[in-house]
C-alpha cells in the first residue's frame, strides 16, 4: 500500500487529498482538507497578475497542506495548478516560490491537461457516454467520453470569477446585468463543434453544480446529506434558483438552504454558465458527479504505477 498526497490549485480555492493505493491499483481517500484562497479573482488594474499578497497566503495554505501530508506518512505528493497560473504574467514567480518553500515542483496544466485528468477523477462514478464539465472560477473544462481515456477534452477561457468580473452585478442583480451574463455565457459555449452527437448524459463535478443540486433538494422539500455528489439538477429548478438569487440581497444570501456561503458571491454567475450550457446541449437535467481534479491526480499516479 501507497500513501499519495494530491493538491490542487484552482482558480477559487485550493484542495489537499490524501489517498492508500493499492498494489492493484485501486485506492481510497484517507483525509481532504480545502483552502478558499481565490488566486484567481481578478484584479481590474492588473488582471492578468497573481496579487503578491495573494500568493504570500496560497503558499503559507499550501505548506500547511505539506505539512498535513507528512504528519500522515505520505509517501508521495503531487501538485498541480490551473487556469489562475497558467494566464498569470506572473506564474514563474509562483511555480519558484512552490518549488522554494514545498521542497517538490508544482505542475501547470494546460485546459485540455485540466480536462483529461479531471475526466480521470470521475469516470470511475459514470456509466456510459457523458459529456463532463468542470466549471472553474477562470476557466471550463469540457470532456466527452465512455471509457478510460476521453474522447474529446476542451478548455473555454471562461469561468465563474472572469464572467463576474467581466459583468460586475449587485444583489439583487437587475434584467440588465442578468441579460448581459447570460448573454456572454452563451456566446462562450455556442462555438463548441467538437461534440458530433447530444451524449446520454450531463454531468460535472464541480462545487457550484453541487452546491446547486443540494439548493435544488433543499427547495423540493429533502434534507441533503454532504456536499451534493449524486443529486440531479432540473433545468426547472434552476430556473428558479436562479430567480431567487437574484431577488436576494447580498446579506440574504447566505440564508437560502442548502447554498454554500463561500460561493454565494459568484453562484449567479456560475448558475448562468450551468444553464447556457444545459441549453447548448438541449439537456434537462444534470448530475452532480463525485470526484474532480485531486482525485484526477491520484488516479493518474496510481495508472502510472501500473504502467510501469
Amino acid at each position: 500500500m501507497t500513501r499519495v498526497a494530491s493538491i490542487d490549485i484552482g482558480s477559487n480555492s485550493m484542495h489537499l487529498c490524501v489517498a492508500d493505493i493499492a498494489p492493484t491499483g485501486d485506492w481510497k481517500i484517507v483525509e481532504v482538507l480545502r483552502s478558499s484562497i481565490q488566486l484567481g479573482r481578478v484584479n481590474p488594474a492588473a488582471p492578468k497578475a497573481l496579487e503578491k499578497q495573494a500568493m504570500e497566503d496560497a503558499i503559507g495554505a499550501l505548506s500547511g497542506f505539506s505539512g498535513r501530508a507528512s504528519l500522515l506518512h505520505a509517501d508521495h505528493c503531487v501538485a498541480a495548478a490551473t487556469a489562475a497560473i497558467r494566464e498569470a504574467d506572473n506564474q514563474h514567480e509562483f511555480v519558484e516560490l512552490f518549488a522554494t518553500q514545498l521542497g517538490f515542483p508544482l505542475r501547470v496544466l494546460s485546459g485540455i491537461e485540466e480536462a483529461a485528468i479531471v475526466y480521470r477523477g470521475t469516470r470511475r462514478h459514470l456509466e456510459g457516454h457523458v459529456l463532463l464539465f468542470d466549471l472553474g472560477g477562470r476557466s471550463t473544462e469540457l470532456i466527452w467520453g465512455s471509457r478510460s481515456t476521453p474522447d474529446v477534452c476542451l478548455s473555454i477561457p471562461m469561468g465563474h470569477l472572469g464572467l463576474k468580473a467581466h459583468i460586475p452585478y449587485e444583489h439583487p442583480c437587475s434584467d440588465e446585468h442578468w441579460q448581459e451574463l447570460m448573454d456572454h455565457a452563451r456566446q462562450c459555449v455556442s462555438d463548441i463543434r467538437d461534440f458530433n452527437s447530444s451524449p446520454h448524459q450531463l454531468t460535472s463535478p464541480s462545487g457550484a453544480v453541487r452546491t446547486l443540486a443540494r439548493m435544488a433538494a433543499c427547495a423540493r422539500g429533502d434534507s441533503p446529506e454532504g456536499r451534493g455528489e449524486g443529486l440531479a439538477l432540473h433545468r426547472q429548478e434552476l430556473d428558479s434558483l436562479i430567480a431567487q438569487l437574484r431577488a436576494t440581497p447580498t446579506l440574504h444570501l447566505s440564508n437560502i438552504p442548502g447554498i454554500d456561503e463561500r460561493r454565494s458571491e459568484t453562484l449567479l454567475s456560475s448558475a448562468a454558465i450551468v444553464q447556457a450550457l444545459m441549453q447548448r446541449f438541449s439537456k434537462e437535467s444534470i448530475y452532480a458527479a463525485p470526484g474532480g481534479l485531486r482525485e484526477g491526480l491520484i488516479q493518474e499516479w496510481a495508472d502510472g504505477q501500473k504502467e510501469r
